[in-house]
């Protein structure tokens, strides 16, 4: 089948594929990793990036050690 095809009956095949990539992705997950969760494939550059550098260690004193 083609986009042609799809076009014609009134489908779409971006949206069928990316249906079938969710739903193999859950599968895989479910079969490899003993866990269920729901995907959702998004278009490419349109998940924000984080912003500046990662920030792992948190200093949550109010005052310095030792005074």
């Amino acid at each position: 089948m083609n986009e042609e095809y799809f076009t014609m009956i009134g489908a779409n095949p971006i949206s069928d594929s990316v249906y079938q990539l969710e739903q193999g992705i859950q599968a895989l997950l479910k079969s490899q990793c003993l866990i269920s969760m729901e995907v959702r494939v998004h278009r490419p550059k349109t998940i924000p990036r984080s912003e500046g550098k990662a920030v792992r260690i948190v200093d949550k004193t109010k005052e310095p050690i030792g005074t």
